[in-house]
């Protein structure tokens, strides 16, 4: 298991060597867990021209989690401590969501979604010297192209919650609709189940149901400005996964289904407030 920062001699921590070029990329190679559960990966440095195949993931550096979902519901936690990864066999600190989110791909099984997990990948905690504020700008400036390049931008989530069987309920019924009827269902309708469904082709959706979804779009993911960004610079032809613990969805070809998620989300909110 991974150990805490405390349990390790920083002399012998992993330490960056510079990029060569402007054009210099690191990706890394997630290795299945250690005998104990932990976590390594191999650390390495390419040209973006010429890297190969990879993913890229996309996080928030705090607690995904709800501060008011939850055994710890209204309390709001500062970044968690760092937790102790393997990287190129030297101790690595990463924070508690990136390790989850690390294990997470470990074991996620791409094809049940109909894609296919690539050798490598881009994580920015890991793949930019954050030490380096030379670094850090001139990697950002590449950012919009190493998440285009990427073949799947996959979004952690977080773990499950309460509220999570109810959320996938609603994407399941939503991602069946044909963008042509988006337009058939006005702020009124999303009040009147038996009104919805029957114009759009789903099952009627409880008020419980429409709840989890504003609870997921409430999670820190979607505050977070460079994660938007991420699937912003990927929509226009990537893939992007969004995972919850084993659950997954997937959104292609620029996120019809997150564009029907979201008229739905805005129309509900709004009503909700005027209320």
């Amino acid at each position: 298991m991974e150990l805490g920062p405390d349990s390790i001699n920083t002399a012998n921590q992993f330490s960056y060597t510079s990029l060569p070029t402007a054009r210099s990329v690191r990706l890394l190679e997630l290795h299945p867990p250690l005998a104990d559960g932990g976590t390594c990966f191999t650390l390495f440095t390419t040209e973006l021209e010429t890297a190969p195949a990879y993913d890229a993931l996309s996080y928030t550096w705090g607690s995904p989690a709800l501060p008011y979902i939850g055994p710890d519901r209204g309390s709001v936690s500062p970044i968690a401590a760092p937790f102790v990864v393997n990287c190129n066999g030297k101790p690595f600190l990463v924070h508690e969501n990136l390790r989850d989110a690390l294990r997470m791909l470990q074991s996620l099984d791409f094809s049940a979604v109909g894609q296919i997990k690539s050798r490598y990948l881009w994580v920015d905690a890991i793949c930019i010297d954050q030490t380096n504020l030379a670094e850090r700008a001139a990697q950002v400036r590449l950012m919009d192209q190493i998440y285009q390049q990427a073949e799947v931008v996959v979004s952690w989530l977080g773990p499950e919650d309460e509220t999570t069987s109810d959320l996938f309920v609603v994407i399941e019924n939503l991602s069946t609709i044909s963008p042509d009827l988006y337009s058939c269902v006005s702020m009124e309708d999303i009040w009147r189940p038996e009104i919805y469904a029957s114009k759009l082709g789903i099952l009627p959706l409880t008020q419980k149901h429409w709840l989890a979804w504003v609870a997921f779009m409430h999670r820190p993911y979607f505050a977070r400005v460079w994660t938007g960004c991420h699937v912003i610079y990927s929509a226009a032809t990537n893939a992007t996964g969004f995972c919850a613990s084993s659950m997954n969805c997937w959104l292609s070809n620029g996120g019809v289904l997150c564009d029907v998620l979201n008229a739905f989300y805005h129309r509900f909110v709004t009503r909700f407030a005027s209320n």
